[in-house]
């Protein structure tokens, strides 16, 4: 009973599944592209980060927030990554004030 269960299931046919399979492969490579990129932007704003932390901690408490920006643009492109960034240097100076690591 089992045996011809299984037997009219293979000759069913199991051309749907190679096709499920080539999708999700295809699907799994663009994720592996969108994933590189990501991390790769990444990457590059954790150093524009530690820039900007650097020019914050070098700097005395009137001046922190002007270099801060003039850190921020030298790395930026588009006004959109500068504001960008002018949202990270709030949140920097925020962890130094609340920190006391100044």
């Amino acid at each position: 009973m089992l045996s011809h269960l299984f037997l009219g299931m293979s000759l069913v046919g199991a051309e749907w599944v190679l096709y499920i399979l080539i999708i999700l492969s295809v699907i799994s490579v663009a994720i592996m592209f969108e994933r590189t990129f990501f991390y790769k932007a990444a990457s590059r704003n954790v150093n524009v980060i530690n820039d900007i932390k650097t020019a914050i901690t070098q700097s005395k408490l009137p001046d922190r927030l002007d270099n801060a920006l003039k850190v921020i643009k030298v790395h930026t492109k588009s006004k959109q990554y500068e504001q960008n960034m002018g949202l990270h240097v709030s949140f920097v100076l925020l962890n130094f004030i609340k920190d006391k690591s100044y």
